[in-house]
């Protein structure tokens, strides 16, 4: 599985980070591991990552990792960290901490006063209001912490992308890093950065900064560029507010044009119905997904009060609502949801650019897209999964010692039943930035797209 690559740090990594957390409060070990083993069997009996494993997934890695610390105690950020790395194990980009009642645990927020951005493992500085002689230069240590073999490796472990890759996780680092990597370091006051020939102290920021990456996306649902034979789509999300002037350009102006760009960098999805319309204006075949409801798993068990409800309102949609949908399967109880496309679709290129927050819904149209058309993807992999997620519905579990809320998935989307691709779907044309590229604040994956619709195509 992809995330054991980055599980290689765990108990170095940890021990170094309970060394050196001296200002956030500190809660027992024995807390933790009692966190640790309710979230373990709720893993194992109760998420749909385990519901076509042969061998079940469980965390017991990570639990003998804690119970071999030598301390008794870990700071209240680092103890979310550790439920962040649990929670990799899933490969689930839908569960995640909802609710930390440890937050007021933490001391006095605090953060990193450089802009920056992860490229290839490695952390540059982008640019500062009165160090701009340190733009492009790569950080190889904060406050003893090497970059590379800890800091980098340890915050992507915060968040989870489908399949287990790190595409959701890095987008995140990269969006949040000023508050990250404070939160990592406990929020100092001041911190110790090495350039590698020369280091430097900083007081802390009071406000985060922005991320360096500029956001290349437009502000406009619907653009024409360069020419009125390309358009240009921009989704940051599913709503179905936009579909009134998507339905007007499908039906009076697109066939006049030749190229569509549809840009879904940072579309982290929405309305799955709106997902649906889009893909049936796009593809000229049938398609469908499903909904699996795992037999095999006793989700109910580990649930709070209101995740209880929200389960129980789940099964009642799917098997009521969509009673005629369901059949039973080797996998358990699968609804089948399945679509015609539109008596008017569109005939021209489609170019899709990607990125690690496109996900869920974003995700579905990708996959339909990859499967039924000729779309060319440019960009990043995505965050969600290109066979589906682990999604459906989202009930609460609370964890017994600190009392964190998990977002849980309960069922299994299946976007492509004959691929065993899990992780996110690959771009035809990855785009890789270097540190010059992000000064410049140049739109590789933009540049890539206008330049081969302006390629005649064989």
């Amino acid at each position: 599985m992809p995330y054991i690559q980055s599980m290689k740090f765990t108990f170095w990594a940890l021990l170094a980070l309970v060394n050196f957390s001296l200002s956030a409060q500190k809660l027992p070990k024995s807390g933790l591991l009692e966190d640790l083993t309710f979230l373990n069997k709720a893993i194992q009996e109760g998420h749909p990552v385990n519901y076509t494993q042969d061998k079940p997934v469980h965390i017991h890695p990570l639990i003998d990792s804690i119970t071999g610390l030598n301390t008794d105690s870990i700071s209240a950020n680092h103890y979310r960290l550790i439920i962040g790395k649990a929670l990799q194990y899933t490969e689930c980009i839908h569960t995640n901490v909802s609710e930390n009642p440890l937050l007021s645990q933490m001391g006095k927020a605090s953060y990193f006063p450089l802009r920056t951005v992860v490229l290839n493992q490695r952390l540059f500085i982008c640019s500062n209001d009165t160090l701009e002689d340190l733009q492009g230069r790569e950080v190889t240590a904060i406050n003893n912490v090497s970059v590379r073999e800890v800091l980098i490796p340890e915050l992507l472990n915060y968040t989870v992308s489908d399949g287990g890759t790190e595409a959701w996780s890095l987008a995140l680092l990269n969006l949040y890093s000023s508050y990250l990597i404070s939160f990592y370091l406990d929020y100092p006051d001041t911190f110790h950065v090495d350039l590698g020939d020369e280091s430097l102290s900083l007081p802390a920021a009071s406000n985060p900064l922005l991320n360096c990456q500029k956001r290349f996306q437009s502000d406009q649902l619907i653009t024409r560029r360069d020419s009125s034979k390309t358009v240009v789509i921009t989704l940051q999300s599913f709503d179905t507010s936009d579909k009134t002037e998507l339905r007007s350009f499908f039906k009076s102006r697109s066939s006049s044009t030749e190229n569509l760009i549809l840009d879904l960098r940072g579309n982290t999805g929405g309305n799955r119905k709106m997902a649906v319309w889009l893909t049936q204006q796009l593809v000229d075949t049938s398609f469908e997904y499903s909904i699996v409801q795992p037999k095999e798993l006793n989700t109910p068990k580990y649930l709070d009060g209101t995740g209880k409800f929200q389960f129980f309102l789940s099964r009642l949609k799917y098997n009521l609502g969509d009673f005629l949908k369901g059949r039973k399967t080797e996998g358990g109880r699968t609804f089948t949801y399945s679509y015609r496309p539109s008596s008017q679709t569109f005939k021209g290129q489609v170019y899709v650019l990607t990125d690690g927050f496109t996900c869920s819904s974003a995700t579905m149209v990708c996959s339909w897209l990859k499967q039924h058309s000729q779309a060319v993807f440019i960009g990043s992999q995505t965050g969600g999964g290109y066979n589906g997620n682990n999604g459906g519905s989202f009930p609460s579990l609370t964890l017994p010692y600190s009392q964190m809320k998990i977002r849980f998935a309960v069922y299994r989307l299946v976007l492509d039943g004959d691929s065993p691709q899990n992780e996110g779907l690959l771009p035809d044309y990855p785009i890789n930035y270097t540190i010059e590229d992000v000064l410049l604040q140049r739109d590789l994956a933009m540049e890539k797209a206008l330049s081969l619709l302006a390629t005649p195509r064989p």
